[in-house]
């Protein structure tokens, strides 16, 4: 090559190849995923391409817009795309040659709503959302869990919800009063 910032007027490059090149044919299977019946975008659902011998030729999860792009191979013979998510049931949908692309995948919830004083927590079994020491700020780990608490808002826009929080008793009750109210307003 004879670009500028070469060493010379004319350089030889070369590569290590570190894996082996695929040669295959893939097609793009491309779709969303939404609740049945809010009709609400679902990020982090689970999807599975099936061939016609049953066997899973491709996985994914969808995004945090709800949607998904699998690829397989394009000989491969495509039976069915499943789609799940926790607290929704499996959706099993028949793929050919002319439904590869803008697939809406619909799954219908499995939890019905709370009844007045049900303790949500358990009902979607919920794992506790914990803060960093002295920190209000909600962590990853807590938003994969307000996620399922947001789905089951969508699905149930009239439900009321109470927020709580605490803290240990490190300070003084005035500031881990303050910490625990900023703590359940991040929650909020």
């Amino acid at each position: 090559s004879n670009r500028d910032n070469g060493v010379g007027s004319d350089d030889i490059y070369g590569f290590l190849q570190t894996k082996a090149l695929d040669f295959n044919c893939y097609s793009n299977i491309t779709g969303i995923v939404k609740d049945k019946k809010t009709e609400a975008l679902l990020a982090e659902a689970q999807l599975s391409i099936i061939n016609n011998q049953g066997e899973i030729i491709a996985n994914g999860i969808s995004d945090g817009n709800g949607a998904f792009n699998l690829k397989a191979k394009c000989d491969e013979n495509l039976a069915d795309i499943k789609g799940n998510k926790t607290n929704y049931k499996e959706q099993q949908l028949a793929l050919n040659a002319s439904n590869k692309n803008d697939i809406i995948i619909l799954l219908e919830s499995n939890i019905s709503e709370a009844k007045a004083g049900e303790d949500l927590t358990i009902k979607l079994n919920l794992a506790p959302i914990y803060f960093d020491f002295d920190k209000s700020y909600i962590r990853k780990d807590a938003k994969a869990v307000l996620s399922n608490v947001l789905d089951y808002m969508k699905q149930y826009p009239n439900a009321k919800i109470q927020v709580r929080s605490h803290t240990d008793s490190r300070a003084n009750d005035s500031y881990n009063t303050k910490l625990s109210q900023r703590r359940a307003q991040a929650t909020y």
